[in-house]
């Protein structure tokens, strides 16, 4: 993948329901909802490993995209990585610089299950504790019960940085041309999850959303 310049995607499936290794540090999930719900460890899990096992310093081209898994997870856990990495580094020579650059580097996600909060506001903050204009993609998931909508995702998002994750940062990523885009009007939504459309535009090109 790195010679042909692609990126590697890894989507959650198998893991938990049977037919591969235990899904989580206490066996099997139970139902669907300690399934779906856990789906951010398994992807947390993937991202130290590449990190902390040197994958992008063998491989220095390489891009990599956690699909649908969420956001929201991830300035915590760079941020202990970083804090280990300081402590333990002689533990992995080969890392020459902070896990959380890394990353910025070579790893991108895909936005879809969105997080909620009661306070829209509270992931809107935690959008600006990383580099979401070159970190985050949308996504949707259509039409997947739990799927969302452009302007639902890009309301999660501040202003500042929509554009890049509603639709540029994936033209980049997989060597698009922005300009190339539908301009038909976009339909109104049709909820199946509960949420209410946002008013927000989204303001991007048509041709970055997956």
């Amino acid at each position: 993948a790195s010679e042909l310049g692609l990126p590697v995607a890894v989507h959650p499936g198998f893991e938990g329901v049977g037919v591969s290794l235990q899904a989580t540090a206490v066996g099997q999930p139970g139902s669907y909802l300690e399934w779906h719900t856990s789906l951010s460890g398994t992807f947390q899990a993937h991202l130290v490993s590449l990190l902390a096992e040197g994958t992008f310093q063998r491989h220095p081209d390489l891009k990599f995209v956690l699909v649908e898994g969420g956001v929201a997870w991830l300035p915590t856990l760079l941020w202990r990585l970083d804090k280990n990495w300081r402590a333990l580094r002689m533990t992995a020579p080969w890392l020459d610089r902070p896990p959380s650059e890394i990353a910025a580097d070579h790893v991108r996600l895909t936005t879809q299950p969105i997080e909620e909060s009661p306070n829209p506001d509270h992931v809107r903050q935690i959008m600006r504790m990383f580099p979401a204009e070159r970190m985050a993609m949308f996504s949707s998931d259509f039409p997947h019960w739990d799927g969302d909508t452009p302007d639902f995702t890009a309301a999660s998002f501040p202003p500042e940085v929509r554009r890049q994750v509603m639709g540029l940062t994936a033209c980049d990523l997989y060597h698009l041309d922005p300009m190339v885009t539908v301009r038909a009007p976009v339909p109104a939504p049709v909820s199946i999850t509960g949420k209410s459309a946002s008013a927000v535009s989204t303001d991007a090109p048509r041709g970055g959303y997956e």
